[in-house]
């Protein structure tokens, strides 16, 4: 386990090291490819590359940072299916409920000041896609995190590019690594993170 919270203040700099960390984070509980889209300062899509691989993105990570912070472009990735859990994106945490569920995540990010972002790799979660969608989407309302999380984040050691944060742009950081760090459903219904199903609506 590794604890970075003092570094999770820095602006400015892109850190390679913190990028390749968060990859690695991710490849611990089988991710091995991701799809990679570029954001504009205001939020509109400017590239997207599908199903890169891992180690295509770790050979090309300080190429594409260098060229995101010239065109204030953010780098935002999305880990497709995992090979042996189901990954969950808690978003929008202040930092007390991030220290709630952090130690059973296998990756914490600060992704701007006093917002933080916990990683779930859920061992026997649903693999059928529709019911791993519900779990999800129970999951976050049990945690009161954000309900339109899409699972695609902002990766670390990248600037987070938003007009509000101008001309200071905080550099998405991790705060804390578990690696291969699984949690099970029975666990999860133990902290009473799994909110009821919805019943199902009407035609």
């Amino acid at each position: 386990m590794v604890d970075n919270r003092t570094e999770a203040t820095a602006t400015g700099r892109t850190d390679t090291t913190a990028a390749l960390a968060m990859l690695t984070a991710f490849a611990s509980v089988g991710a091995r490819a991701f799809d990679v889209t570029l954001l504009d300062i205001e939020g509109r899509e400017q590239g997207f590359q599908s199903n890169r691989s891992l180690e295509e993105l770790r050979r090309s990570m300080t190429k594409r940072l260098e060229a995101a912070t010239r065109s204030q472009h953010s780098v935002v990735v999305r880990p497709r299916r995992s090979t042996t859990a189901l990954l969950i994106q808690l978003d929008d945490f202040d930092a007390a409920k991030a220290d709630r569920i952090q130690p059973y995540s296998f990756l914490t990010l600060q992704t701007s000041p006093g917002n933080f972002q916990v990683w779930l790799a859920v061992s026997d979660g649903p693999q059928d896609p529709e019911a791993a969608k519900q779990f999800r989407t129970r999951v976050r309302r049990g945690s009161a995190a954000d309900q339109s999380a899409t699972g695609a984040t902002r990766i670390a050691g990248s600037l987070n590019f938003k007009a509000k944060y101008a001309p200071t742009f905080p550099v998405v950081a991790i705060t804390r690594t578990d690696a291969g760090k699984t949690i099970t459903t029975a666990t999860l219904e133990h902290l009473g993170l799994i909110a009821p199903a919805e019943p199902p609506q009407p035609p």
